[in-house]
């Protein structure tokens, strides 16, 4: 019998204290002050906060992971390694100051990557017509031999193209046409002919022309000397008519 009492006292108390389900909140309304509140509200509104104080922490932490991987793309794990050692000694979930650290420590690692280019540099030209762009490759010509740059020397009948030995006569014919043929050194123009007048890809192994005969370049005073000396040896005038002709005469 007792229980029909609790039960009947609850009943009247929803009765006298209403709740009302409202727009997905549980309302609690009072009769005798009037209105209706959310008594949960206050925690919705820490939850919420506390959500997005996460979510913003999450984002940060995200940018600082991103920055990180830029740096040791940028210059190098062992830069960033050597000079991000200090981090070690910060708390960990501290933001702001993995940050300061972060900015701080750029300028040695830039510092770094150019002395280790540096050294690297130097180390490779010491290698003899070594060239450094990021790694050590050996110059025009040059190829790695016991760890120095040493020259390239091609066997017989090859010449040497963008450091590799070719065969001489492919090389030349491609380059000057079928009349072009390789010396053993160089490529040159087989006989009757010649390299035309263009010095880039233009240029041509052609047939030479003969020249033309325009007559004698000899001063008058010798013509006449040389036709004196045939007369006086007695020729003919068929003879000397001849002579003239081929002096131009």
């Amino acid at each position: 019998m007792k229980y029909k009492h609790i039960i009947a006292g609850v009943f009247g108390l929803f009765l006298l204290f209403p709740f009302h389900h409202a727009s997905a909140s549980l309302l609690w309304c009072d009769p005798l002050l009037g209105g209706c509140s959310n008594p949960f509200s206050g925690v919705d509104q820490s939850i919420q906060q506390q959500q997005s104080q996460a979510q913003a922490q999450q984002q940060s932490w995200q940018r600082i992971q991103d920055k990180e991987s830029a740096l040791k793309s940028q210059y190098g794990y062992a830069a960033y390694t050597s000079c991000t050692a200090n981090m070690l000694h910060i708390d960990g979930g501290d933001i702001a100051q993995v940050t300061m650290y972060l900015n701080a420590d750029e300028p040695c690692m830039a510092s770094y990557k150019s002395k280790q280019e540096q050294a690297a540099s130097t180390q490779c030209t010491s290698l003899g017509n070594g060239r450094y762009s990021g790694n050590c490759t050996c110059g025009a010509g040059y190829t790695f031999k016991n760890n120095v740059c040493t020259p390239i020397t091609c066997d017989a009948g090859y010449i040497l193209r963008d450091s590799t030995c070719v065969l001489g006569t492919q090389f030349c014919t491609s380059k000057f046409g079928s009349n072009s043929v390789f010396n053993g050194k160089l490529c040159d123009c087989a006989s009757g002919y010649k390299f035309n007048e263009f010095f880039d890809s233009r240029a041509q192994c052609v047939a030479v022309t003969p020249a033309k005969t325009t007559g004698s370049h000899l001063a008058a005073n010798q013509i006449a000397a040389i036709l004196s000396l045939l007369q006086s040896f007695g020729a003919d005038a068929k003879t000397i008519a001849s002579v003239k002709a081929a002096l131009g005469q």
